[in-house]
């Protein structure tokens, strides 16, 4: 047993950081991908009708809102033998194999060609990566990064000549455009759900960071300790920040038996959260509740089983669907404004016990993993 969790716990951690780590810094001083309009010369086609609430493929948490097949249709001749170039960090988790999966079926379905790299978690394979594709003539590519500072000089060097579009924020890369996640909106959902949880009682809050102040890490926290602050019945009393799923594990069972009074643990990402919840089952605690970010089928078996409280899933087909569709815009010649924010339904999703097995199914296509 000791066995298997090893190595679901690794499996998370590659997904976690992964599909997590991307979002806004909020840094006003940092440098931030730049946007390009345009063909220059001609007025740029206007398909905003096309971006509205209620449209689009749903993925089974609403309507994208973003119609694709519309786009392609009005793109006409523009779209026909039209070449994308997708590039994945990584293939070894179930968030990257969704991501890729989800784009090669859209691609197909709009009778558009891909090309798909896979870095294979080599950041100097990526950059490579990137330097094929333009030799393949792709006429745009998305892009899933391994490790961003390492792509800033190939990207510059690509810009003008393909357009690229990160799926998440890449600091001072030139590109396009680029798609953002609102990192503290998702922190505040965490605090609405312990509100509810507590219903008026204590909660006395033991909050997990990430080793080496990571950006997601960061504007989650922040978000739940804004939204903490406002709520007279939660009080965040011990922060810890550990690198390891072992070393969370471990924390947890030794800060719940130091100090009584904790009685809810925050976690921005999968591998301290299925951490916490390992040590509270090994401890038959579940009077302690577990909020957070992530869900891959092992949070959600966890989810499922109430040794976890609620989590905020992240879509790796929403997020694959809007980098392609704001690609298409830009192949197209339209204006497109940076960041291009993840939809507000997708954003705001929210698991609970009870719905974990559904999250499940539309996420993953299967059901959550047991830890028996």
């Amino acid at each position: 047993m000791k066995k298997l969790w090893s190595v679901l716990l690794v499996m998370i951690m590659a997904s976690s950081l992964l599909a997590a780590c991307g979002g806004s810094t909020n840094k006003s001083n940092e440098a931030k991908p730049s946007s390009s309009a345009g063909a220059s010369g001609t007025a740029a086609p206007d398909n905003s009708d096309l971006i509205k609430d209620g449209i689009g493929t749903d993925f089974g948490f609403g309507p994208i809102g973003h119609d694709m097949e519309g786009l392609v249709k009005r793109m006409g001749a523009k779209a026909e033998g039209l070449k994308i170039g997708i590039s994945v960090s990584t293939q070894e988790n179930d968030w990257m194999v969704e991501w890729v999966k989800s784009l090669k079926k859209m691609c197909e379905t709009n009778g558009l060609e891909c090309i798909v790299t896979d870095a294979q978690g080599k950041p100097e394979k990526q950059v490579e990566d990137l330097k094929s594709l333009q030799n393949q003539n792709v006429d745009g590519i998305i892009l899933f990064p391994q490790e961003e500072k390492s792509l800033v000089q190939v990207l510059g060097q690509l810009e003008g000549k393909i357009p690229v579009v990160p799926t998440i924020p890449i600091d001072g890369a030139k590109v396009a455009a680029y798609i953002d996640v609102n990192q503290q909106l998702k922190g505040e959902l965490g605090a609405t759900a312990l509100k509810a949880a507590f219903n008026g009682e204590q909660g006395n809050i033991l909050v997990f960071d990430l080793v080496g102040r990571v950006d997601f890490a960061i504007n989650r926290i922040e978000g739940f300790t804004r939204a903490v602050e406002k709520i007279p019945n939660l009080k965040i009393v011990e922060t810890q920040s550990y690198g390891t799923a072992e070393e969370y594990l471990s924390a947890t069972k030794n800060i719940l038996a130091s100090r009584e009074e904790i009685n809810a643990i925050y976690t921005p990402y999968g591998v301290s959260m299925v951490a916490a919840a390992q040590a509270l089952k090994q401890m038959n605690r579940k009077d302690v509740k577990i909020v957070g970010v992530d869900g891959d089928v092992v949070i959600l078996g966890l989810l499922k089983e109430g040794w976890i409280t609620g989590t905020n899933p992240q879509s790796p087909q929403q997020n694959g669907s809007i980098g392609l569709f704001t690609l298409l815009r830009l192949i197209n010649g339209e204006n497109v404004q940076s960041p291009v924010w993840e939809p507000p339904a997708y954003a705001a999703l929210w698991a609970t016990p009870e719905n974990a097995e559904d999250f499940s199914m539309k996420l993953w296509g299967r059901a959550p993993v047991g830890s028996n």
